[in-house]
């Protein structure tokens, strides 16, 4: 599906380009091109490439599209900038004459300058999505103390009438887990390891021996600790 979408928006593309230089032959004769008519088409052609690669870009076709929302309102700006400017230098050149060399520079340096923004959004672009992968993969143990502590919820609904010491502990590990800030210090990622783990197995007791007694208390209140210590020494 995917292969089809490339395949047609390419030949859209295509077709675009060839609509451009039809239009100059249409309004031109092609024995009166020119330097400039040459120019002028290849500029429009530019400017029609660089919109359409980021339109298409955002539907997914050529690109991932959750790459393309991190720099999406600063590649947006800078290319709307460079076709205003780019066909406003086109206009104003053709108004006032201006030779071709000084109108070949201009538009070199109008395509350096977006090709600059372009390399230097897609670098932060991709610093921010590497940075919020390794947030995600940082929160991942977090996460699970939040998906176990879930679990325990549903557990205490189905048998309302116990758990109470084991439903005090699980609140105090649910509020204890919202303070925890995300860290690569490998400390605080074996301290969270092993209460993923312990959690873990106090769930697995109470779950499948509906044990509602002190073994489970004792790994609760331990996960408790061992939470208070990430909380409190590796949070950064």
């Amino acid at each position: 599906m995917k292969n089809r979408s490339n395949s047609l928006g390419f030949a859209i593309f295509v077709l675009g380009i060839i609509l451009i230089f039809v239009g100059f032959y249409v309004t031109i004769p092609f024995e009166k091109w020119n330097n400039v008519i040459w120019l002028n088409a290849i500029v429009l052609s530019l400017v029609y490439l660089f919109s359409y690669v980021n339109i298409f870009g955002l539907l997914g076709i050529y690109f991932d599209f959750n790459e393309q929302i991190a720099g999406l309102g600063i590649r947006l700006i800078f290319i709307r900038l460079y076709r205003i400017l780019a066909i406003g230098s086109i206009i104003i050149c053709a108004y006032n004459d201006v030779e071709f060399r000084y109108q070949l520079y201009l538009q070199l340096l109008l395509v350096f300058f977006l090709l600059i923004t372009i390399l230097f959004t897609r670098i932060s672009t991709e610093n921010a999505v590497a940075v919020e992968i390794e947030q995600n993969e940082l929160r991942k143990n977090a996460n699970e103390i939040l998906k176990v502590v879930k679990q325990f919820e549903i557990l205490f609904i189905k048998d309302p009438s116990n758990w109470k010491i084991e439903k005090e502990k699980i609140a105090i590990l649910k509020e204890h887990v919202r303070y925890i800030t995300p860290s690569n210090n490998q400390s605080a990622i074996q301290i969270d390891a092993e209460i993923v783990k312990e959690i873990n197995r106090a769930f697995d007791l109470a779950n499948n021996k509906n044990q509602y007694g002190t073994e489970v208390i004792s790994i609760l209140a331990r996960c408790i600790e061992l939470l208070n210590l990430r909380k409190n020494i590796y949070s950064n």
